[in-house]
């Protein structure tokens, strides 16, 4: 009995020697490694505590990501005030502009379970411009980047609104950034 509790720390104690790993006198945090671990897609936090917020915006007929600091989290319905209300004086200095000039507010955001449906006004609706494939991508990007939602989805009168996707086809389902990935600057 006794030698088979001596074998059996034995072969313990190779193994653990073996494996790398010492022994230290207190606990020390572990920084994970790189790689396999899903992106992150909420807001983090930044030192000073505010939270970074994405938006799209257009430079060279692309979509241009700009990440402002905030202080806290903003719901979808003003994450969409800030896209409609453009580019910064700071952006602009950047070569940054918006495709959703001139076009009548959306007139609710309402987010059900990990969607968010848009109520456009009539001149969004009925735009045929063409920049409107960069106008939808902007809010689909911006919306959709949100941690609480997925997808978007939109309404004109009640009703679903076809809405063009970057190859130009026009869907009712709802919609993603990677619906618009090939603008994607």
């Amino acid at each position: 009995m006794r030698r088979q509790a001596s074998v059996t720390a034995m072969v313990a104690l190779v193994t653990l020697a073996g494996c790398g790993v010492r022994p230290e006198p207190v606990p020390r945090p572990v920084e994970p490694s790189a790689g396999g671990f899903p992106p992150v897609t909420a807001p983090t936090a930044s030192p000073t505590g505010a939270v970074g917020e994405r938006l799209y915006y257009v430079r060279d007929e692309r979509l241009v990501v700009v990440t402002r600091q905030v202080p806290t989290p903003s719901a979808p319905a003003a994450l969409l005030e800030a896209l409609l209300a453009g580019p910064s004086e700071q952006e602009r200095d950047a070569g940054l502009s918006t495709a959703l000039t001139g076009v009548d507010p959306m007139t609710t955001v309402r987010v059900t379970g990990d969607g968010a449906t848009i109520d456009v006004g009539d001149r969004l609706a009925e735009a045929g411009r063409t920049d409107e494939i960069l106008a939808f991508g902007q809010i689909v990007c911006t919306i959709a980047g949100h941690p609480s939602v997925n997808h978007v989805t939109f309404r004109h009168d009640g009703e679903p609104l076809g809405i063009p996707r970057a190859d130009g086809s026009l869907s009712q389902a709802p919609l993603t950034c990677p619906d618009y990935g090939t603008l994607l600057g």
